[in-house]
């Protein structure tokens, strides 16, 4: 599940808890959330117009999630769906949604203009590929294995130590 924070209104995830049909046609994101607050079980995701049921996570995938949590980024008010202009997005990856998260939605979220940056964290690897916006429609992309990552907008650092832990 995507994390987005702070920056036009842009949700990509809802958590919810029933095994349903999904709706068959596009929707737009007003639509994804009108219809996202009424189900009781699952979890979806809206990606170009399409809701997609989210697969359950291992361990891992879930700690390192915590962790991204628990980094030092903007928070969103307590009960929001939506984050306004948000500015980072982070994906944690999970084998079976890996392709989709690296390629797909990266392409999404440059979509929107306050999107500064993309972090795909591999929990299995223990990096970080950081996707930021450039001068024009150019998006810069490293890969971050150890240190300190630095975001500017906002202003923000995150140790690679505190997403994986300590080297093994």
């Amino acid at each position: 599940m995507p994390l987005v924070v702070s920056g036009t209104p842009t949700p990509l995830c809802y958590d919810l808890t029933m095994n349903l049909s999904l709706p068959t046609r596009r929707l737009t994101v007003d639509e994804f959330l009108a219809w996202a607050v009424r189900q009781t079980e699952g979890k979806y995701e809206l990606i170009d117009g399409t809701v997609v049921k989210q697969q359950s996570q291992q361990w891992g995938h879930s700690k390192v999630k915590a962790e991204m949590y628990l980094a030092p980024l903007p928070e969103p008010a307590f009960d929001s769906l939506e984050i306004a202009d948000p500015i980072i997005v982070v994906e944690v990856l999970s084998p079976s949604t890996a392709r989709m998260d690296a390629m797909t939605k990266l392409s999404g979220y440059f979509k929107v203009q306050s999107i500064q940056h993309d972090l795909i964290v591999d929990p299995q690897h223990r990096m970080i590929m950081h996707h930021k916006r450039g001068s024009a429609a150019a998006v810069k992309t490293r890969v971050v294995r150890k240190g300190v990552l630095s975001l500017t907008p906002p202003g923000i650092k995150i140790a690679l130590t505190d997403v994986f832990g300590p080297a093994r």
